[in-house]
C-alpha cells in the first residue's frame, strides 16, 4: 500500500492498518539488544560497544624513502588511518612501496585539500633533511591540515606526557612521566625518554638512545 518514491511515517502506517482493523505484531526489544546510529554523538557510543569497528580516516604521506617505511607500518598496525598515497619530488613520480603509490609532488597538497582530505603525515627522516621537515610542516598548517602522532603499537608511554604534533613514536620506545615532547620530534626505536624530559621542536631520538631524568633537548636538535 506503500506508495512508490513517496515518505512514509511507520507511526502513521501503523494507524492506518490499525483503523481497517489489521492485526499488528510487536516485538519487544531489550534496551541493549540494539543500536542506534543516527546521531554523530550515538554513532560514537556505537563504535565503542563494538569496539572491532572502526571508521579509518585517510591520510597522505609526504616523502617515500627509508624512514617513510617505518611509518607506513606502525600506520598499518594502528588500523587508525588508511594511506591514500605519498607526495614527493618529480624524480619520485611513478615510485611506489607496498600498494601506496606516489600521487603527485607536494604543489598538489592544497588540492587533495580542498577535496576533503584533512590528515597529512611528513615521512621524510631527520637526518640531513632537518630544513625540508620544517618547510613541509609549515606548509601544511598553512593550508589546514592536521598532522597526527604516529605511535606504534609496542610503544611505552606514561599518560601523562604531554605530546604536541606530528611526533612519531617508533618500535618499543619508552616515554616516561611528566615529559614534554614538542611537535615534529621522532623518537626512534628502542629510545627511553626517562621522567621530567623535555625535547624541543623538530629534534630526533636516535635508534637505542637513553636519555635519563631530566634532560633537555634543544631545538632541531
Amino acid at each position: 500500500d506503500l506508495e512508490y518514491n513517496k515518505p512514509a511515517d511507520f507511526p502513521i502506517v501503523i494507524e492506518k492498518y490499525m483503523e481497517e482493523g489489521k492485526r499488528i505484531g510487536v516485538y519487544p526489544i531489550g534496551e541493549d539488544a540494539w543500536l542506534d546510529m543516527g546521531q554523530l554523538d550515538e554513532l560514537e557510543k556505537m563504535k565503542a560497544r563494538l569496539g572491532c569497528w572502526r571508521i579509518m580516516e585517510d591520510i597522505i604521506l609526504l616523502g617515500l624513502g627509508g624512514h617513510a617505511h617505518s611509518v607506513v607500518d606502525s600506520i598499518e598496525r594502528g588500523e587508525k588511518y588508511n594511506i591514500v598515497g605519498f607526495l614527493d619530488t618529480e624524480e619520485m613520480q611513478g615510485k611506489r612501496y607496498k600498494d601506496y603509490h606516489v600521487l603527485d609532488t607536494d604543489d598538489a597538497l592544497q588540492k587533495y585539500f580542498d577535496h576533503g582530505l584533512r590528515n597529512a603525515f611528513v615521512t621524510i627522516g631527520f637526518m640531513g633533511h632537518g630544513i625540508v621537515r620544517n618547510r613541509l610542516y609549515q606548509r601544511l598548517k598553512d593550508i589546514g591540515y592536521i598532522i597526527p602522532n604516529i605511535i606504534d603499537k609496542t610503544a611505552v608511554i606514561s599518560e601523562n606526557v604531554k605530546l604536541e604534533e606530528g611526533i612519531f613514536v617508533w618500535k618499543k620506545a619508552v616515554i616516561n612521566g611528566n615529559t614534554i615532547i614538542e611537535k615534529m620530534c621522532i623518537i626512534n626505536t628502542g629510545a627511553i625518554v626517562e621522567h621530567d624530559c623535555k625535547i624541543n621542536s623538530f629534534s630526533h631520538i636516535a635508534v637505542g638512545t637513553v636519555l635519563c631524568g631530566g634532560v633537555l633537548v634543544g631545538e632541531q636538535t
